[in-house]
């Protein structure tokens, strides 16, 4: 079976033709202890030395330079965790981390994709970009003369790639009967190992290919090209959402309803909300709900003119952890009209600073100090539902919440002109005060 060319130097990683049917790992064969023993590795209970339980596992993978396994869906603990022990076995012995995953059989043998990691050395040449751009381009020029159909074998998805990365960092995919890319990014890393600055000169003239590779490339040589008929897609641009879209269907609908969720607010389900017209979203929500805050979040900032969000990012945590229930402290509450969301107010915990005079923008420095208060981060209404006092009504359910009258909600400038006249309004009179 054609499989990765042997390296140079054995003491590195030492391929063979039959590498990879001799050394694949088994997940079974693996003890369920062995994800323990990576758990306590990874936070350096234990010496890398110190791991008899998968004793046998890591003298295959020190026989093929690598830990190879086979590619499964679903995500399976003791491969993670023999990757995890591998690499930190690696980063003690100062050498770089490859793992091989060994796939489902195609028309050009089994998929394949290699995974590299040499983070854990010391830089070994003087250019280390200088050698990523020269493996990029090398893995380029080979991927360009590899047939279209042992690409679609590589990466059966579209949104999957052959390669990506760097000398330092990276993976890249093949198939038995094609591992040129393979033998070009071992014989890099070899190159880098070794010090060798020459990294653009390692090629893979000389790697097996299976003659359904070369058959496959007669046949796309063979056949008449495709000539584009048809005139390329002319671009627009929104002048209310600031979005560029182009002619194609596709394109129009993702815009259609980007403008409709932007000015009207975002569809939600029928059982989103109680009835009240509000809910109250923290990070301990379903991940689905947490979305509906970051979304509305992003639309909060692409008008305030920043990059950042607000809202904390959308994850499943634990219920019952009170240090992380401690730590995530932001509150959202969202305003809810004929089955869309159409309000946002951010508020956390905060020292009060001072108080701003919004007549004078004169602001006056708090010397007591140590008041903690209820902060109002940022507040956003959708365009088509502004003036109809969705914001007040979001800042007294944050107050009535929290027990504090609503005047005493703290504020955070710069503000803009309508952010500046609905803090004073809050405020009745009163200078605002800031957190």
């Amino acid at each position: 079976m054609p499989g990765i060319p042997m390296v140079d130097d054995s003491a590195l990683m030492r391929w063979s033709p039959d590498v990879v049917d001799a050394h694949i790992i088994d997940p079974d064969a693996l003890p369920p202890e062995i994800t323990v023993l990576a758990r306590r590795l990874r936070f350096h209970d234990v010496a890398p030395g110190d791991t008899g339980i998968a004793g046998d596992a890591l003298a295959r993978c020190r026989a093929a330079g690598g830990v190879i396994i086979p590619a499964v869906r679903a995500r399976n603990g003791r491969l993670q965790a023999l990757r995890s022990l591998w690499y930190g076995v690696c980063q003690h012995e100062q050498r770089p981390c490859i793992v091989l995953h060994v796939g489902p059989v195609t028309p050009f043998g089994r998929r394949l994709a290699l995974e590299w990691d040499c983070d854990a050395l010391e830089e070994r040449c003087r250019d280390t970009h200088a050698a990523s751009e020269a493996l990029f381009d090398a893995i380029h020029t080979i991927t360009g003369h590899c047939p279209r159909a042992v690409v679609s074998a590589m990466c059966p998805r579209r949104d999957q790639t052959t390669f990506s990365g760097g000398i330092k960092v990276g993976h890249v995919k093949a198939t038995e009967g094609y591992v040129a890319p393979i033998v070009i990014v071992l014989r890099a890393v070899h190159a880098y190992v070794a010090g060798d600055t020459a990294i653009g000169a390692v090629d893979a003239s000389d790697a097996p290919e299976w003659p359904s590779v070369a058959e496959a490339r007669t046949q796309e040589a063979s056949r008449p090209r495709r000539v584009r008929t048809q005139a390329p897609p002319r671009w627009n641009r929104c002048d209310v959402c600031d979005q560029d879209w182009s002619d194609a269907v596709g394109d129009r609908r993702r815009h259609a309803r980007y403008h409709d969720e932007l000015l009207n607010g975002l569809p939600v389900p029928p059982d989103f909300t109680d009835g009240s017209g509000l809910r109250v979203i923290t990070p301990f929500d379903r991940v689905a709900v947490q979305k509906v805050a970051t979304r509305l979040g992003v639309f909060m900032q692409r008008e305030n003119g920043y990059d950042s969000n607000l809202v904390p990012p959308a994850m499943r945590r634990a219920r019952h952890d009170d240090d992380e229930r401690a730590r995530y402290d932001t509150t959202c509450v969202v305003a809810l009209r004929e089955g869309r969301a159409v309000g946002l107010l951010v508020s956390s915990q905060r020292e009060r600073t001072g108080w701003l005079d919004p007549t004078t923008m004169a602001s006056t420095k708090d010397e007591t100090g140590g008041y903690i208060g209820r902060h109002i981060d940022g507040v956003y209404v959708a365009p088509a539902h502004r003036r109809a006092g969705i914001a007040v009504q979001l800042a007294c359910h944050v107050a009535d919440t929290y027990a504090v009258a609503v005047h005493d909600l703290l504020h955070n400038p710069p503000f803009s002109d309508a952010g500046l006249a609905w803090a004073a309004t809050l405020c009745a009179g009163r200078p605002l005060p800031l957190g």
